[in-house]
């Protein structure tokens, strides 16, 4: 009853003096940054740190509330997020520290990154983490490093520093009694893992034990976004078993109308079409972009969205010459070229090649496009992506198909077969050999 929720938690807060806006604009948002960043402007993370506390009752009511539509306006009204964000670390600046003042700046952090500020941005959320020693706050502890390692990810090797979700946060919200984010911890080192690791069938276990920790703690919500990748993981390995639990969960993703669940169902269903019958489905891509609201907390799955959205719609460009694909594929570009400028080199650098290959491939630029796709593929390889560079291997291939050099498509294909059976991904595999058999009569 998310909305219901948020409805009360919007009504209370009027109540008490410290309203959001229920309808803002982006003029609004501005102009609450800005306000924001002046307030702050001038005061160093020490002096927070020694800040008194909050004694002020109805403020410390306020931020409670606040503390608890963070995450509720992510899911159901992003438009609302920032603005509960900005109220929170105002709150604090005005009026002293209260229990919940780190999870307002983690979020803060968060929402300075996605507007392009990462480094910025990551400093409120290490500032947040020094807040939960300093406060002994153990109750959002969980929620606040989950945050953070999200954040973490866009200036670090992801392979490093995922393990911040289970050696770090699940235990942190297990001593603080908060189920909620011991499985969001759980559900985003899951996610994180399927899209580095390169072993499935131990992701495959990781999944499983997660399912399991999640169905024990009667979570719907993490359990909603677990179920269709590990529909995605089962398939590749080729040993999908699907339930009737699962199946009744799946659809109730349908019947809820949750934006954010429909826009992840939709990005699975165009991710597995994308990945195992190498058809691009542009009824999903829409309904993604149909289901899509802008969130202000910064993810790694925005880039890893970005990544295969922007790739799906090339594809999209290249078998109906409609500039609308064109166009979308560009906007994923620029963001991934942000993030791999501002950032963590090794986690994107690779993905922005790719993305540049098929866009040059798409506007007929050859042997520019030759050397990115080689690129990509050597970055993956060297960075440890090796589900990228699998992808990487058969999307050069598919160019070198599709522009006659039929010797180089071979050699790729059979390279990218290799390294899908390698990460455990068989079924894949299996059917990328078939494709080589049809496709290549002399194979030998």
């Amino acid at each position: 009853m998310l909305s219901e929720a948020l409805e009360k938690g919007c009504d209370i807060l009027s109540r008490i003096g410290d309203h959001i806006p229920r309808n803002p604009s982006n003029e609004d948002l501005d102009h609450h940054i800005r306000k924001t960043q002046s307030l702050i402007r001038g005061i160093t993370e020490n002096d927070i740190l020694n800040y008194s506390h909050m004694t002020d009752t109805n403020k410390l009511d306020a931020m409670r509330f606040l503390a608890q539509l963070e995450i509720i306006t992510v899911m159901v009204k992003p438009t609302l997020h920032p603005f509960v964000t900005l109220k929170m670390v105002r709150l604090t600046i005005l009026h002293g520290l209260s229990p919940v003042s780190p999870i307002g700046f983690v979020y803060f952090g968060s929402l300075l990154a996605k507007r392009g500020n990462i480094k910025a941005g990551h400093q409120f959320t290490l500032l947040a983490k020094a807040l939960l020693e300093k406060l002994d706050a153990r109750d959002v502890a969980g929620e606040v490093i989950c945050v953070a390692t999200e954040v973490q990810f866009f200036l670090e090797p992801v392979q490093a520093a995922s393990n911040f979700f289970a050696v770090q946060g699940e235990p942190a919200a297990m001593r603080g009694g908060n189920i909620h984010w011991a499985c969001m911890n759980r559900l985003h080192y899951c996610c994180t893992m399927f899209w580095t690791c390169s072993n499935l069938a131990v992701v495959s276990e990781m999944f499983a034990e997660a399912s399991q920790f999640m169905r024990e703690q009667h979570h719907r919500t993490s359990l909603l976004f677990l179920l269709p990748i590990q529909k995605i993981i089962l398939t590749l390995i080729g040993s999908e078993a699907e339930t009737l639990a699962d199946n009744e969960l799946l659809r109730s993703i349908q019947e809820n109308k949750n934006p954010r669940h429909l826009m992840m169902f939709s990005f699975h269903v165009m991710y597995r079409s994308f990945l195992l019958d190498n058809n691009v489905i542009d009824e999903y891509a829409l309904k993604y972009y149909q289901f899509h609201r802008s969130s202000w907390f910064l993810f790694f799955g925005d880039a890893v969205q970005t990544f295969f959205v922007g790739l799906v719609a090339f594809q999209s460009y290249r078998e109906t010459c409609k500039s609308i694909w064109l166009e979308k594929g560009e906007t994923c570009i620029a963001d991934m070229k942000l993030w791999a400028k501002q950032g963590a080199s090794w986690n994107f650098r690779h993905k922005l090649l790719l993305l540049e290959a098929e866009e040059l491939y798409s506007k007929g630029s050859f042997e520019n496009a030759q050397v990115s796709y080689m690129n990509a593929i050597t970055l993956a390889k060297s960075h440890k992506f090796m589900n990228d560079e699998a992808l990487a291997c058969e999307l050069a291939a598919m160019f070198y198909l599709g522009t006659g050099n039929v010797a180089s498509s071979l050699d790729h294909f059979r390279l990218a077969q290799e390294k899908y059976h390698k990460w455990g991904a068989f079924a894949k595999a299996d059917r990328l050999l078939a494709f080589i058999h049809i496709t290549f009569i002399d194979i030998d």
